[in-house]
């Protein structure tokens, strides 16, 4: 689960379980390879195949996010 809010809004609170991602970074995250996306999230670089869900504080960057890894090859 990817949080794709900016950084001063997850202060606010987040899912315990989700990453944060802002969207504003995410075309560009999702090109990078996956140790340089680790190293720069501190996550893993998701898998194309691999479920994806976004979410964020009223749900329009969620979609954008969503098309945008679409774009990128992500089938789920």
């Amino acid at each position: 689960m990817i949080d794709v809010r900016e950084p001063d809004e997850v202060l606010q609170g987040s899912i315990p379980s989700a990453v944060n991602l802002p969207l504003s970074v995410l075309p560009a995250s999702l090109n990078l390879s996956a140790a340089e996306f680790k190293e720069k999230f501190g996550f893993e670089k998701p898998r194309k195949d691999q479920e994806v869900t976004f979410y964020c504080r009223s749900g329009k960057r969620s979609t954008t996010a969503s098309d945008v890894a679409k774009r990128n090859g992500y089938t789920k």
